[in-house]
């Protein structure tokens, strides 16, 4: 509806604007009909106006565009949109009192008022509507999605992570997270969401939290007394991670890592793995899972959260790169493990899309040793 009021605005505006614009060259001639014209009615300052009204209809419509592409690359910046945003009226109402001002109307600053709520309509409208969009995608459901740059994302990190969109194996999307973690850093956004809050009771001992975003879960596991090695390929999140540890003298070893040719090399008590091996073309997630299997210590426990068939919001993947698992996939590939908890969870999303989600605990077997 929006979008049709405006097109709708400009082509009318456009027509009168180009004609009585023309018309105000003409108001210093002698001619009696462009002298009356011009006296009576002030028509040379409403083409003007009108002139600089569809200018800053132009722009919104270009504004608008850009919020939306903006929207699949990098999080809101409020500060840069309300600028920008002023800018843009400020400009259209310095046109439009200027052209009025030129052409001699005695009127000329009723423009700016005018100039500033045509503005403030067409140029508002879009951004608020796009911010209520982001806000609903982002309290769509409880969604869990890594953050590990280029492998994965989790956010501050898989609390919402309707909101973190992206393709794993490009440099925009690093880019992309590495500015999420830190507004998120900045905004205090590190509860734990429902899967991490889920994990944290099985975390003991030596832990590995493989795909650790800004570290939520690393740091609640160390606060109950846990040593914790976290893995991202997040620069922010990790420098965040470690900033974190160093201020609390938690024993956290944070490091900077690509995911998806990672190489485990010790044994862990827990290893974490939430919302991440989904963001991996298949091969690379079944070969990442088993050696994450492979370095739990015979007795540890094994956290593992994915994405699963059934699963509708597919915004965030890279089309050539990711994996859904079968519903029943995870259980069967802990086979062996004792099963302390496997969970099936379907999250709606935007645009009647959907999440949907496998948590499985399971206990590696212990060695047994000969009677």
């Amino acid at each position: 509806m929006l979008r049709a009021l405006i097109y709708g605005l400009t082509i009318l505006h456009l027509g009168p604007g180009i004609a009585f614009a023309l018309l105000a060259f003409g108001c210093d001639q002698p001619e009696p009909y462009l002298g009356a014209v011009c006296g009576k009615a002030g028509l040379s300052s409403f083409g003007l106006l009108t002139m600089g009204a569809w200018l800053v209809l132009v722009v919104a419509l270009a504004a608008s565009r850009l919020v939306q592409r903006a929207r699949t690359s990098a999080p809101p910046n409020t500060t840069a949109r309300t600028l920008a945003l002023l800018a843009v009226l400020a400009a259209g109402a310095l046109l439009g009192a200027a052209g009025a001002w030129l052409s001699g109307s005695q009127y000329w600053f009723l423009s700016i008022p005018v100039a500033l709520a045509l503005g403030w309509l067409f140029l508002a409208n879009p951004l608020a509507c796009t911010a209520e969009s982001q806000a609903r995608e982002g309290t769509a459901g409880p969604s869990a999605i890594p953050a590990s740059a280029r492998s994965a994302q989790t956010s501050g990190r898989r609390q919402n992570p309707s909101q973190y969109i992206g393709a794993m194996d490009s440099d925009a999307s690093i880019r992309f997270f590495e500015t999420q973690f830190q507004r998120q850093v900045r905004q205090t956004d590190l509860s734990l969401n429902p899967f991490e809050q889920q994990a944290l009771p099985y975390l003991r001992g030596r832990v590995l939290d493989y795909g650790c975003g800004l570290g939520n879960l690393a740091v609640a596991a160390a606060r109950q007394g846990c040593s914790v090695v976290a893995l991202d390929a997040s620069h922010a999140a990790i420098e965040h991670l470690r900033q974190v540890a160093h201020t609390e003298s938690l024993p956290i070893t944070a490091t900077e890592a690509d995911l998806r040719t990672y190489e485990v090399r010790d044994e862990y008590d827990t290893i974490a793995c939430i919302g991440l091996l989904m963001f991996f073309d298949c091969p690379t997630a079944f070969a990442q899972l088993q050696q994450l299997q492979a370095h739990v210590r015979p007795g540890g426990v094994a956290v593992v959260n994915v994405l699963v068939q059934g699963t509708t919001y597919l915004g965030m993947f890279d089309p050539s790169s990711h994996c859904l698992f079968a519903r029943n996939e995870m259980r069967a590939r802990f086979g062996g493990w004792e099963i302390l908890r496997s969970e099936y969870q379907d999250f709606p999303t935007a645009n009647d899309t959907t999440k949907s989600f496998v948590t499985v605990i399971a206990r590696k077997p212990a060695v047994r040793t000969a009677a």
